[in-house]
């Protein structure tokens, strides 16, 4: 519970006396919290890279979420990436917590090439989703249409986890295909010197 209570923001003694029924008036701000929490058992693998990406197209990035929430960019990477397991990580209420409350706001810290990113990967914005089936593996995004080029997307997401230190071969194993394949998709977008690095893998 001490958990819980330090999660959203309230003393773990009003928490208690609410959970105990020992109290009978609450105020709206600790009402509101308690209602909006969500436990993590209850948050999937698939809802958490969902509002990661709806939060890219915030244009919130990676290093920003991870300094929020106490984890390193390589985890908030990889679960927006989907790269998941079979329970969310320790910090998944940390980042449905974050989600949460910068959803409310109508921008994030203005990176334009993460919010095009993402608009190029088709990831749905927050609006996109409701908040009582983003963890459902079934559910499907509201109004978004993916008419993206997958080839286009592929090469800008080599391109980025190149910027952002990602070895050419982590960067294979991680889209899973040979390096070959990606430098001729490099080779066919311009990007000589960069497909030789796969090349020489």
């Amino acid at each position: 519970m001490t958990h819980v209570a330090a999660t959203i923001g309230i003393p773990h003694a009003t928490l208690y006396t609410v959970r105990a029924g020992r109290t009978r008036l609450i105020t709206r701000r600790n009402s509101d919290a308690i209602l909006g929490y969500r436990d993590p058992c209850t948050v999937t693998p698939i809802g958490l890279a969902r509002r990661l990406r709806a939060l890219a197209r915030l244009s919130y990035r990676a290093a920003d979420i991870a300094a929020a929430v106490g984890c390193s960019r390589a985890s908030i990477d990889q679960l927006r990436a989907g790269y998941l397991g079979r329970k969310p990580p320790s910090h998944a209420a940390d980042v449905v917590a974050f989600y949460e409350s910068v959803t409310r706001l109508s921008t994030g810290p203005q990176s334009t090439r993460v919010r095009n990113y993402a608009e190029r990967q088709g990831w749905a914005p927050p609006a996109a989703w409701d908040d009582d089936t983003i963890d459902d593996p079934t559910a499907t995004p509201h109004g978004i249409r993916h008419t993206q080029s997958r080839t286009r997307a592929g090469i800008d997401e080599v391109l980025d986890l190149l910027d952002a230190g990602t070895s050419p071969l982590n960067i294979a194993e991680r889209l899973g295909v040979r390096p070959a394949s990606i430098a001729r998709r490099l080779r066919r977008h311009g990007h000589h010197h960069l497909a030789h690095r796969f090349e020489t893998i």
